[in-house]
C-alpha cells in the first residue's frame, strides 16, 4: 500500500514539514534524519545536558541536530494523545512497515511512523520491525532512563529505556510558533 499525502494539509515551519492533526501539537511529517516521510532516519541517543527537550540532540554517532525554534522532542502526554485520538493502522508502504496514524474523521491528514527498529548498546540495530520512539519525557525512578513509545504489529507500549540505546525521534512543533514560519 502507498499513502499518498494531500499537499493542502502539509505546511513547513524552518524548512521541515509537518502536519496539523489537529491535537495539541503539530507533528512532523518525517523522522529526525529521514529524506522523506517512509524513511526511518537516525538513531539518537539521548544526551541530558545538552537540550534534552529540544531538537538540539546527541546522535547515536555522537553529532548533534538542530531543527530551529519550536521544534522539539514530544511529551508521553502528546504521544499519547497522538495515539488515542487518530486510527493506527499497520501498513507496509512502499517497502516499509510501521503506523499509518490517520486522524478521526480526516482521512487526508495522518501520519506514517515507520518502523526502524532501535540501536542498541554495541551499535547493532534490531527488531527491524519494531517502531521505537522517544519521549522528552524523563523517567522519575532513574535519571539514566527517559520514556519511548515501542509499537509492532498490535501492540502500543509506553517503556521506559536507557537514554544510550539509539531510538528514532518523530518531532513536534509547538503551536505558539505556527505563526512565525507562515
Amino acid at each position: 500500500m502507498n499513502l499518498l499525502l494531500s499537499s493542502h494539509n502539509i505546511r513547513t515551519a524552518a524548512g521541515h514539514k509537518y502536519v496539523d492533526l489537529g491535537l495539541s501539537v503539530n507533528w512532523a511529517l518525517c523522522n529526525v534524519g529521514a529524506r522523506q516521510y517512509n524513511d526511518c532516519g537516525d538513531y539518537f541517543a539521548i544526551d541530558k545536558m545538552e537540550g534534552h527537550y529540544g531538537i538540539n540532540i546527541k546522535r547515536s554517532a555522537g553529532n548533534t541536530v538542530d531543527w530551529g525554534m519550536g521544534w522539539r522532542i514530544p511529551t508521553k502526554q502528546e504521544f499519547e494523545e497522538l495515539l488515542t485520538s487518530c486510527y493506527m493502522i499497520w501498513i507496509k508502504n512502499d517497502q516499509t512497515w510501521g503506523w499509518a496514524v490517520i486522524k478521526r474523521g480526516c482521512p487526508g491528514q495522518f501520519l506514517f511512523l515507520p518502523a526502524g527498529g532501535y540501536r542498541d548498546l554495541e551499535g547493532n540495530i534490531c527488531s527491524q520491525q519494531r517502531a521505537c520512539y522517544w519521549t522528552s519525557s524523563d523517567y522519575q525512578y532513574d535519571p539514566k532512563f527517559a520514556w519511548a513509545y515501542e509499537m509492532e504489529g498490535q501492540y502500543k507500549l509506553c517503556v521506559s529505556n536507557d537514554l544510550h540505546y539509539g531510538f528514532l525521534i518523530r518531532p513536534v512543533l509547538m503551536r505558539e510558533y505556527e505563526h512565525l514560519y507562515i
